[in-house]
């Protein structure tokens, strides 16, 4: 009895030595102590429900080991050891170790740090308590009511709730999941910051970007660099991405959409809120196909998605290697692949104008296929300098060839005016032909020949004999000037 009152008079008495004379390590409670030798090092070793205070922490452990020179501690447990601060964070892991005049402590094996909803998973962390840093280099995860994140490498900052996380880094989100290589988390102003190339994914957008940040209070999204967004229906690169927590994405610097495999939109604004875009900035709608490129350009272009339907306003430019056009405005129809020019519509090819009150343009497997106007329509064809060739009529068919314009059908009151030349391609006469339809074949985008599927009537007038007045048609509009290009 008296031994057994000896040993733990000697266990009180090296733990009252070690709370006053040791600075960093106290401990407080403790079953037994022995005295243990590791590779030549005594230590003194407290076993069973071992409490001891470190600065303001409490270490909770079965057994402390503590060297002679009180340099070194190591802390374990069957089950897990743990360090309380006096804020509330808890460390948990099966060892813990430091050094005294260390500013690090070491924590291995299912290690867990916890402070209010925040919980940092990982099976070896490095902490600062000093600092109040957590480290981490070989894996691991953080936890909080927002989000998770889970990276190879990182630094979290518990006081200011800062982290800073790199390598295969992802994180979760109420709508979105993240994947960099190196961000920031800033939990006090929610906000993630995205510090190298960044993949972001919901449930139907996938985003990426150089750099940029997510607000978790809104959940909106701000990424620049190389910008990509891609879903079921679309892919857009832009120079800025921006998306609000409802949905709506505005695009900025050089934007492209494609919006199928052979359809391209080039712009520098763009605006998207539900089934609703819009585009500024000099957009331009490509078209590619086998048989060459179109494309439609505009001051400002809306596109209802539900329908299919893009709307050019102001100064609309249609061209391809084989013809151009321009009216004020036009509709494009995609799925019926219809483009309609109104408002003092006009097409070129090379040497020939063809007008109408409208022009539709049909299109093809994105290629061009043929035009028709429905009244009043028009072809001017230059001769000389001075002459025109002239056709006028009701309805314009017109049919393209592997590109190029390949014939032309006008009917209904059809009225030709033809230039004759003689072998020095100098005018000689004048032909007026009047018939009820006349069918123009067309090579390399010029007039080669003229029919007419009734008996036309004809009148001929020698250069000498002809008048001012009868060199042109009524409605006669020469537009070559406007050309673009």
């Amino acid at each position: 009895m008296r031994k057994k009152i000896k040993n733990i008079f000697f266990i009180f008495l090296i733990m009252f030595l070690y709370s006053f004379s040791q600075n960093e390590v106290r401990i407080l409670q403790s079953n037994y102590l022995q005295n243990h030798i590791i590779n030549k090092t005594k230590f003194d070793m407290f076993c069973g429900n071992v409490v001891a205070q470190y600065k303001d922490h409490k270490l909770y452990c079965d057994t402390i080991l503590i060297s002679k020179n009180g340099k070194y501690i190591k802390a374990s447990s069957k089950k897990y050891s743990k360090i309380i601060d006096s804020e509330g964070a808890k460390i948990q892991s099966k060892k813990i170790e430091f050094f005294k005049n260390d500013s690090i402590i070491n924590f291995t094996e299912r290690v867990l740090f916890k402070k209010k909803k925040q919980e940092i998973h990982t099976n070896d962390l490095n902490y600062n308590p000093e600092n109040k840093i957590i480290y981490y280099k070989n894996g691991g995860k953080l936890i909080d009511a927002g989000n998770t994140i889970s990276s190879k490498n990182a630094i979290y900052h518990t006081k200011d709730e800062f982290g800073q996380f790199s390598e295969k880094v992802k994180i979760k989100t109420n709508s979105y999941r993240i994947e960099s290589e190196n961000l920031d988390l800033d939990n006090k102003n929610d906000i993630i910051f995205l510090n190298s190339r960044s993949t972001i994914k919901s449930e139907d957008l996938i985003i990426k970007g150089d750099w940029g940040f997510l607000n978790k209070k809104d959940e909106s999204i701000q990424v620049w660099g190389h910008g990509e967004i891609n879903s079921e229906e679309r892919k857009i690169y832009s120079d800025s991405i921006f998306i609000n927590k409802l949905k709506e994405t505005q695009l900025s610097g050089n934007v492209e959409i494609n919006e199928k495999e052979n359809i391209k939109i080039y712009c520098q604004d763009y605006f998207k809120k539900d089934e609703y875009s819009e585009f500024k900035g000099n957009p331009i709608i490509q078209f590619s196909s086998e048989n060459g490129d179109f494309r439609i350009e505009g001051e400002k272009m809306t596109m209802n998605h539900n329908d299919s339907i893009l709307v050019i306003t102001n100064k609309t430019y249609i061209s391809s290697d084989s013809i151009q056009g321009k009216c004020k405005n036009s509709i494009f129809d995609l799925k019926s692949e219809i483009i309609s020019m109104i408002e003092n519509p006009v097409l070129w090819t090379k040497k020939n104008q063809i007008s109408g009150d409208t022009i539709y343009v049909y299109t093809k497997n994105e290629a061009l296929d043929s035009i028709y106007i429905p009244n009043n329509s028009f072809i001017i064809s230059k001769n000389t300098d001075k002459h025109y060739n002239q056709i006028k009529g009701n309805k314009l068919e017109g049919k393209f060839k592997k590109g190029k314009l390949n014939n032309i059908k006008i009917k209904g009151n059809t009225i030709l005016k033809y230039f004759e030349k003689n072998t020095k391609k100098e005018i000689i006469g004048l032909n007026d032909v009047i018939s009820s339809s006349i069918l123009i074949y067309m090579k390399e985008n010029q007039i080669n020949n003229i029919s007419f599927k009734s008996t036309p009537k004809a009148t001929y007038t020698p250069k000498n004999l002809i008048e001012e007045k009868s060199l042109i048609l009524e409605g006669f509009l020469n537009r070559f000037s406007e050309k673009k290009y």
